[in-house]
């Protein structure tokens, strides 16, 4: 591939470097040519591009060699740079303008590139750019811009990019709204003390430096609703700026969307993952849906942690062993900061002590000694055993004097007495009802649903183990713990 390396001396991105300039620009064909993928087209589908904010041609030049048989036009406010790109590199010339509507693109395009643009406006002004693409690309087209994320961040920092008027505090500050609310802004146009405050909405000039979190950005572009998202690339162009590839999205789509799609985002702190986070559900079942972006757990973990905090906020210092344990959520927090944490999972067919790292336990007939743990955990588990009394009895026989059996079950009959749905008949489950399946962690074929619980699972362990017995519901939206079945099922022993 030849690159036309011939550059403007007014060209204000070329530092004298001419490889990290060349470095750069192929950086942002790969962007493109990787979003194309993305859409499933090929590279000679591509018929008209439309560099937005185009510069000197930094990246032009080289979405030129890669796409050679493709019209290329350069729009920016800067005349000077638009008639090079013409002269230079045969582009069709477009004067920009502050105000789009004043822009006169000749056709619409199959790709729009946006360098560096979204990471200088406010997050305020993002609909008036996307309404003004989604105007000017075709109906199977990709747009595909550029913006700061977490490696921008840290990048400015490290080599001492950020402007001269951004003090060491002022940057304390950004960095928190950043990593607290998702999105962070210094305006160019304000004085300084007032550069980090919110932006008007109305304020259409307003320009400076931006960074967004990809949640952020998630969150964002389903309100917007004009594009469907197709990926989001952390620190993809040139190691440092993350780039978004948008398609518009369809007559049908947006029928689904405006009539029947179900979206629930919420800002809050994780009790998994101790983080300040954004939970996302697409789906109207939050139990198995409603997740935390940075740790993937789910409600009924959320729940689960938040209980064992209030309980026993000395947990990292106990003897606590968790049967069927997850690889998130509640299990990963638990096995990352208790030392004294034993996990198990029952591997019948097997002998040995230990399969895969964890140790093989029969919940309803353990090997564990009397009277060893602190804590008990388990997560969905007691839904699925055959002779749960025995189970109970068991934990309660492993726990010290006041220890905890802390436990989620989905309690689907409620205020509906228990119903037996399955048993085990010579190793055989026979199903009394319609045959009932979860997932299970080890197993791909899932677990056989023994019991519909209710409420009454309550006094069914007290009869059992003896141990005192409660239920609790917590719904804490800002914890991210609201769904269904979030019932906690708590046991102390005597």
């Amino acid at each position: 591939m030849k690159i036309n390396m011939t550059i403007s001396e007014k060209d204000p991105m070329y530092t004298g470097d001419i490889d990290i300039y060349k470095r750069i620009g192929i950086s942002g064909l790969k962007c493109v040519q990787d979003a194309v993928s993305m859409i499933h087209k090929k590279d000679s589908d591509i018929k008209n591009i439309l560099d937005f904010a185009c510069g000197y041609g930094r990246v032009l030049r080289s979405l030129q060699a890669g796409y050679p048989d493709a019209s290329i036009t350069a729009c920016d406010l800067m005349k000077d740079a638009i008639v090079f790109c013409a002269n230079t590199f045969g582009a069709i010339p477009v004067k920009g303008n502050e105000n789009l509507s004043l822009i006169n693109l000749p056709k619409k395009y199959d790709v729009i590139w946006i360098g560096s643009l979204f990471t200088h406006l406010p997050i305020e002004r993002w609909g008036v750019f996307l309404d003004f693409f989604s105007n000017n690309i075709t109906q199977d087209g990709i747009l595909v811009f550029t913006i700061h994320g977490r490696k921008a961040l840290w990048m400015m920092k490290q080599y001492n990019l950020l402007p001269k008027e951004i003090t060491a505090n002022m940057f304390e500050i950004f960095k928190d709204n950043f990593f607290n609310s998702g999105y962070a802004f210094y305006d160019y146009t304000k004085q300084h003390k007032d550069a980090l405050s919110k932006i008007d909405a109305n304020h259409s000039k307003a320009f400076g430096l931006s960074f967004t979190r990809p949640d952020y950005v998630y969150k964002y572009l389903l309100k917007h609703n004009k594009f469907n998202l197709v990926s989001y690339a952390e620190g993809a162009w040139a190691h440092n700026h993350d780039v978004v590839s948008l398609r518009l999205n369809s007559r049908e789509f947006l029928e689904i969307s405006n009539k029947k799609q179900f979206v629930k985002i919420e800002e809050g702190s994780c009790p998994c993952c101790d983080s300040d986070t954004t939970f996302i559900s697409e789906k109207s079942w939050l139990r198995d849906n409603y997740r935390c972006v940075k740790c993937n757990c789910i409600p009924r973990e959320r729940g689960l942690s938040y209980v064992i905090e209030q309980i026993l906020p000395n947990w990292k210092n106990l003897v606590i062993h968790e049967s069927s344990p997850g690889n998130r959520g509640t299990s990963l927090k638990l096995q990352k900061n208790c030392k004294n944490y034993i996990s198990s999972h029952y591997y019948p067919n097997s002998k040995e002590e230990y399969v895969d790292g964890y140790k093989n336990i029969d919940l309803h007939k353990q090997n564990f000694e009397d009277e060893v743990f602190d804590l008990v955990v388990t997560q969905d588990v007691f839904e699925h055993l055959p002779y749960p009394e025995k189970a109970i009895k068991e934990i309660a026989r492993t726990l010290k004097k006041g220890g905890y059996f802390i436990s989620t079950i989905p309690l689907v009959k409620k205020f509906n007495p228990t119903v037996k749905w399955a048993e085990l008949v010579d190793g055989d489950v026979k199903f009394f009802y319609e045959p009932d399946y979860h997932g299970n962690p080890i197993d791909p074929k899932g677990s056989p649903v023994f019991w519909h619980y209710g409420y009454d699972i309550a006094s069914r362990f007290i009869e059992w183990s003896g141990m005192e017995t409660i239920i609790v519901n917590n719904i804490i939206p800002e914890l991210g713990i609201e769904a269904e079945f979030l019932e906690i099922v708590v046991c102390r022993k005597l």
